[in-house]
């Protein structure tokens, strides 16, 4: 009977020590696969681009680290994309100042000479209109180019926000297509 229960006893030890072994693995693998993801989520932050080959494990490390180098693919291509966009619209507001300040500036011109000959009444009286024309002008461009900026402010806002939005995706289950 006693060897029975020193058998016993020794066997549940070992179960025990078997237990706070796996216990302590469990901790260690759990902080080396945190570690690993603080790495790479800061190297995201910080722009720096992911290799694919760097993991080629079949462990669950390696399927999270090829989805965050897809993520990071996909954001770096959204990147470029915004960043023309973001030129494309500056160069379309400053080809818009610029095309218009030329043809005002030149009809100020032609106003001033015509003003300075005055020759008729009726002159007079175009030349009025000419010039309410030039000062209506002169007054909606730069309130045109001002709501041109602040559409141009609001839609570089919506693109930071989409920015920085990470859209949620299901991933598909290889046996059925969807979980």
């Amino acid at each position: 009977m006693e060897i029975i229960a020193c058998v016993m006893t020794a066997l549940l030890i070992m179960v025990i020590i078997c237990l706070i072994w796996k216990n302590y693995r469990l901790k260690r693998d759990i902080y080396d696969f945190t570690e690993k993801l603080d790495t790479v989520l800061n190297r995201m932050m910080n722009d720096q681009e992911l290799t694919p080959e760097a993991y080629q494990s079949d462990d669950l490390w390696g399927m999270v680290y090829e989805r965050l180098v897809r993520l990071s693919q996909m954001y770096t291509h959204k990147n470029e994309e915004i960043t023309e966009e973001k030129d494309k619209l500056k160069e379309l507001v400053s080809d818009i100042s610029h095309q218009t300040k030329t043809p005002i500036a030149n009809v100020k011109l032609y106003l001033e000479l015509l003003s300075d000959q005055k020759k008729k009444m009726e002159e007079d009286d175009i030349l009025k209109k000419l010039g309410g024309q030039v000062d209506k002008l002169d007054f909606l461009l730069p309130h045109g180019k001002c709501s041109l900026r602040k559409e141009a402010s609001n839609r570089k806002q919506e693109i930071d926000r989409q920015h920085y939005t990470i859209p949620y995706q299901r991933p598909k289950d290889k046996h059925c297509g969807k979980i």
